[in-house]
């Protein structure tokens, strides 16, 4: 006898509905994480092991303009350091991503993964590509989702996405100042543009006289000429605002470089002319200015120091020829006991000089002041002459003597060299007046340096290895 099978039945109307729900759960679940679990980001982590000094994504533009380059790494730190990072964690707690949201950045898309409960029960991960979207004034950056999906693959309708992408993101950029003009994602990166140098910051810059006046005295002009230099010596007063000088410096090839050049004329640096402006453009700006303006600053020493050693070298070789006993005195000039010529500038020093606009002169105080001693130069007297006679007219015996050089510099400064009482290397201006007679002597010039008008104003320098002291005195104390 058959047993009758219809009163099971209701089993399997009971059992397939329950299998086919596990089915659909075990394949949302599957599909719902689609192995995104493990890019949710551990912010705290990456902090700890981000290191700052290693930031090298800044680039000045030639026009101004600043190139800012930031990966995830670079974003959670600057986040955390202007505090967005916190103010965007409310943002996305509120909307349900509480320690399971995270992001990435590749090929230039940005992807966002956020985990969500379907159905308040089954935990799922999503995945969106997002868009950014500067705001008009640049104080917000809009990060909308441009498509969704469950796990890697599997595309989610609109109406079924987290309320995270269904509202998107708002990060303020006020920590990135006034200035910013795009934001873009290129390959793993956010790149944004800032104004930087573009607009002129609110400081006041004092010009360093001495060093401006130093150059131009030992360089000739076409050394020291173009936008930047020109706007220097045109001025007026030594203070000036910033701004007067930045149609100048965005006129230039490269903005910064003008920039830097302008600085190391000045008293200020890179870090002090942007004090008053936003915090990024001081950390990603300044610091680099600085950098450059420093380098500039040591560029024009050296300069300086190579064109002070040929003046140096002038005034060094006459002395020394007559200390080792290899000068003859003639009438009207010191010459070379070895060959009987006068000396000659051009093969003593790189100077373009000759034996007419640079001529040797012994110098004296008639005062006996301590502007001079010569206590390493031997009684004049003794140095070998062209003949007794030579000299005799214009000689003191009881007088101790020094020699000088006398030249017009590559700046088109009329100066005397010599060596001061402490054994300091000068270079005094001289007047039209005592140059004119100098040049013109028919005989080996002879100076008081008593009789020379007082210098206005006095400019140290580094010294030679031969020199205790360097100094330039000038006459315009302007």
């Amino acid at each position: 006898m058959e047993r009758p099978t219809h009163g099971k039945k209701w089993i399997w109307w009971v059992l397939v509905p329950v299998l086919a729900l596990a089915l659909l759960i075990s394949a949302v679940l599957i599909l719902g994480s689609g192995g995104v679990s493990a890019r949710y980001d551990d912010a705290e982590k990456i902090l700890f092991a981000y290191d700052p000094a290693a930031y090298d994504g800044v680039e000045l533009q030639p026009d101004g303009s600043v190139t800012l380059r930031l990966g995830k790494e670079d974003l959670y730190w600057f986040g955390e350091k202007y505090g967005v990072l916190p103010r965007l964690r409310q943002e996305i707690e509120g909307q349900g991503g509480k320690g399971n949201t995270g992001f990435r950045i590749s090929g230039g898309s940005l992807t966002v993964y956020h985990r969500v409960r379907l159905l308040g029960l089954i935990p799922v991960s999503c995945r969106a590509e997002m868009e950014l979207t500067l705001s008009p004034d640049g104080s917000e950056v809009d990060l909308r989702a441009k498509k969704v999906s469950l796990g890697r693959r599997l595309p989610l309708p609109e109406r079924f996405w987290p309320e995270l992408f269904e509202n998107g993101l708002t990060v303020p950029m006020s920590w990135a100042g006034r200035g910013i003009r795009s934001v873009a994602l290129e390959g793993d990166e956010i790149v944004m543009e800032l104004d930087g140098l573009r607009t002129a910051p609110e400081a006041a810059l004092t010009l360093d006289t001495d060093r401006l006046t130093v150059l131009e005295t030992l360089l000739p002009p076409e050394r020291l000429s173009g936008g930047v230099l020109d706007f220097l010596r045109a001025l007026e007063t030594p203070e000036f605002a910033a701004a007067e000088a930045w149609e100048v410096i965005l006129s230039g090839e490269d903005a910064a470089e003008a920039l830097s050049e302008l600085l190391s004329f000045c008293r200020e640096d890179g870090r002090s002319l942007w004090q008053s402006s936003d915090t990024l453009l001081r950390r990603t700006v300044s610091e680099e200015i600085r950098r450059r303006t420093e380098e500039r600053r040591a560029w024009w020493d050296e300069q300086r120091e190579n064109a002070q050693l040929q003046y140096e070298r002038l005034l060094m070789a006459p002395r020394d020829l007559v200390k080792s006993g290899g000068a003859l005195f003639a009438e009207n000039a010191l010459l070379n006991a070895a060959t009987g010529l006068p000396l000659d500038p051009a093969e003593i020093c790189r100077l373009p000089v000759t034996a007419t606009d640079c001529r040797v002169v012994v110098v004296y105080c008639a005062s006996g002041s301590e502007e001079l001693r010569p206590d390493d130069m031997p009684i004049l007297w003794q140095v070998p002459r062209t003949s007794r006679e030579t000299l005799t007219a214009y000689f003191d015996r009881e007088m101790a003597y020094d020699l000088a050089v006398a030249l017009t510099t590559e700046g088109g400064v009329p100066v005397l060299l010599y060596r001061r009482g402490d054994g300091a290397f000068v270079m005094r201006e001289l007047d039209n007046g005592a140059y004119v007679s100098v040049l013109v002597s028919q005989r080996l010039p002879m100076l008081d340096l008593d009789s020379l008008p007082a210098p206005a104003r006095e400019i140290p320098l580094n010294a030679g290895e031969r020199w205790t002291a360097a100094v330039m005195l000038l006459l315009d104390g302007e």
